[in-house]
């Protein structure tokens, strides 16, 4: 279940707009099933709040957003449907903060910059005597174009730029700190580094996309 709720106002040349968003999910998709990921947990909450100012054909966007999940449901080690939970991740927490200023060049045209700020914590239990805590950061810079074809039809161009990457991972032995370049280490942490290295290589760099969207 979730919530949401927005005002808006206008006075003028000025405008203003602000929101909030709170998300809550207590299913289990994740709890009887081998998480190899670092990134689909299980989400228990998520929250989210935003606010917009306007000028004339001006505009500024600032937002928060803040997840938390949990797989601690999933069990430190053995066998689960047929797969050992030898690299479940037990939770995680992720921050974004963005900003975007835009522009109207005429009524029918918007361009805008963005910025944008990602940083998310993980704690893992490798096995019994092995635990470990992740931390994912990245930052998107961002540049766009629409035209609205009508009043519920939209076409778009967007640019962006994933930078700053951080992927970093510190594995505990029974409390003591694993030597990055040991055989447990690499066979716990430097696995689960690698595994969010696979999915950052899909997202890091420049990107961009052309497309139509239409309002029902």
């Amino acid at each position: 279940y979730g919530a949401y709720a927005r005002y808006e106002g206008k006075s003028g040349l000025w405008g203003y707009k602000i929101g909030a968003a709170y998300q809550v999910d207590n299913g289990s998709s994740y709890s009887d099933s081998f998480n190899t990921k670092n990134a689909p947990a299980e989400a228990k909450n998520a929250w989210m709040g935003a606010l917009g100012l306007s000028y004339g054909p001006a505009s500024l966007s600032l937002g928060y957003a803040k997840t938390k999940r949990d797989n601690s449901s999933l069990p430190a080690s053995g066998i689960v449907s047929g797969v050992p939970t030898a690299f479940a991740l037990r939770k995680g927490s992720s921050k974004t903060i963005f900003a975007s200023l835009g522009f109207d060049i005429t009524s029918n045209d918007h361009v805008y910059v963005s910025y944008g700020n990602y940083k998310r914590h993980n704690n893992y239990q490798f096995n019994p005597l092995i635990s470990g805590e992740g931390d994912i950061k990245g930052t998107q810079y961002s540049i766009g174009y629409e035209h609205r074809l009508s009043k519920r039809t939209v076409v778009y161009a967007n640019a962006r730029k994933v930078t700053n990457i951080t992927n970093k991972c510190s594995a505990n032995l029974s409390g003591r700190a694993l030597p990055a370049g040991s055989a447990f280490y690499k066979a716990t942490c430097g696995r689960a580094i690698g595994t969010v290295d696979s999915v950052l290589q899909t997202e890091k760099g420049y990107s961009w996309d052309i497309g139509l969207s239409h309002t029902f």
